[in-house]
């Protein structure tokens, strides 16, 4: 009986596999393919974002009849990615450079500032309106915690008293970047950062570039399973940071995000919030921007599972540098802390040639399981924000998707102008937050414009007039603007005051 239903997996495997090549070439074919003039453009786009769909799903079949197909092959990668030793000098690398990062950020930000913000501009965050209902949205509270990373982040820089000073810094970083996000605009560059420092909290991480192994006297240790888990949760937790907004992309949009006019549109929407911006002109290169547009797809969502093959890990720092090099120059947007992240996944020590240490450790239940626990709750919850498509989270979050489609050279945006009492108008800039004292005071200014309640806008606008000093005489009026986003025939196309 056995043998009858031994080759299931392989029949299984070659027809989820032949299958998933047709679907590949149908949808490609259709998104070259000219629309018929007697289907309407809507139905064209469904009929096209049903056959990319059908496309994702039977990939992900096959994925799965391949996992059936060879489950000894599957079963031995993931042991071996679990269980490969590590070396405690790459975990110290990451160390450093996290916890370094971490300073920098602080110092950059003036994050003090955003436990000053009048109480009709605060907007938690998902789950964290407790921390302001609780009054430790407070300046002095986060003053006196700011000194206390300062302090603990130096320590664990120097791997003096690692555990406790690496503990205290996760937790004081985690609150102080919490800060700026409760004026309802989230920003993804510290989330990488919070997720990784947490996992160095619970290793052991101060066994090597450090104080306490320099003050222990005793032999560098050998590579183990110990210094090896943190890391990996950190490759998964960052192969989640692309896989979702391809996902999204691909599901919300399917081929047609490449194939099509919408990343063009895209590219014209975010150079015209940004008109000091002198973007990469890729537009003007159909075939490239295609090419670039599949190449993000394949790259998001391939990511994760290029992660389990130690060649293809190498091709990824590479490649993910490059990536992101050409979203700052095509995008203007910089994601300076995630393309440092990247320094989890080199190999420092066979790279710089250093030899194994002799001493042996053995890997303590208790010290597994913090890290086993805490890596899996991170990647469950960033599964779950990834599923949810929570972009506004913190510190679990889907990373922006870029996945609305957009028919239109045209974008609706919202304007601030500033009445003087002499009657003299001028538009309220983003440099006229300096007096807030924030780095992130335009964040401020986009929070007011995209505020949907017009009684809580107004509100707004009147507290934006003692952040900004102005005097009872003048006022701030609210226009809505259509404008043109072609950026070689940029107009205002209406304009209509609403405040």
């Amino acid at each position: 009986m056995p043998s009858r239903f031994s080759a299931w997996p392989s029949i299984l495997y070659a027809i989820v596999m032949g299958l998933g090549i047709a679907a590949c070439l149908a949808a490609m074919v259709l998104h070259l393919l000219p629309r018929p003039w007697q289907v309407s453009l809507d139905d064209w786009d469904a009929f096209r974002l049903g056959v990319s769909r059908v496309m994702l799903v039977v990939g992900a079949a096959a994925g799965l009849a391949g996992c059936l197909r060879y489950p000894g092959y599957v079963i031995a990668s993931v042991r071996k990615f679990f269980t490969t030793p590590g070396s405690p000098f790459d975990l110290a690398v990451l160390r450093i450079v996290v916890v370094a990062l971490l300073l920098h950020r602080i110092k950059s930000m003036d994050v003090i500032s955003f436990t000053r913000l009048p109480a009709s501009m605060i907007h938690p965050p998902p789950w964290l309106g407790w921390v302001y209902d609780a009054g430790l949205l407070d300046s002095h509270v986060a003053i006196d915690v700011k000194w206390g990373f300062r302090v603990a982040a130096l320590f664990s820089l120097c791997g003096c008293y690692t555990r406790i000073s690496t503990a205290i810094t996760a937790l004081t970083a985690l609150y102080l970047f919490a800060l700026p996000h409760f004026d309802g605009k989230v920003d993804h560059q510290e989330h990488v950062l919070i997720w990784f420092i947490g996992l160095l909290a619970v290793s052991r991480c101060g066994d090597a570039l450090s104080v306490d192994a320099w003050r222990s006297g005793q032999p560098r240790p050998a590579d183990s399973i110990l210094y090896a888990l943190p890391l990996r949760f950190c490759w998964l937790l960052l192969g989640l940071v692309y896989f979702f907004p391809g996902f999204w992309k691909f599901w919300n949009c399917g081929l047609d995000w490449a194939f099509s006019s919408h990343l063009q549109l895209t590219l014209y929407r975010n150079w015209a919030i940004k008109p000091t911006f002198t973007p990469l002109r890729v537009d003007r290169y159909p075939w490239l921007l295609m090419i670039g547009g599949l190449g993000t797809l394949v790259f998001e969502l391939g990511f994760v599972g290029c992660l389990f093959s130690a060649r293809a890990r190498s091709g990824l720092i590479a490649l993910g540098q490059l990536f992101h090099l050409g979203v700052r120059l095509v995008l203007g947007i910089p994601f300076a802390m995630l393309q440092c992240s990247y320094v989890c996944l080199v190999p420092w020590s066979r790279l710089l040639n250093i030899a194994p240490g002799t001493r042996e450790i053995t890997p303590s239940r208790s010290s597994l399981l913090a890290t086993v626990s805490l890596g899996t709750v991170l990647v469950l919850g960033n599964l779950t924000a990834g599923i949810l498509h929570e972009k506004e989270g913190y510190p679990l979050s889907c990373f922006p998707t870029f996945d609305g489609r957009e028919h239109r050279s045209q974008i609706t945006r919202l304007e601030m102008i500033h009445v003087g009492a002499n009657g003299e108008s001028r538009p309220v800039h983003l440099r006229a937050f300096v007096k807030v004292g924030a780095v992130g005071a335009s964040r401020i200014h986009q929070r007011i414009l995209k505020e949907r309640d017009p009684v809580r806008q107004r509100q707004q606008l009147q507290d934006l007039k003692q952040i900004l000093r102005l005097s009872s005489a003048d006022r701030i009026e609210l226009y809505e603007v259509k404008t043109n986003t072609d950026p070689d025939a940029p107009r205002e196309i209406a304009r209509r005051r609403l405040y």
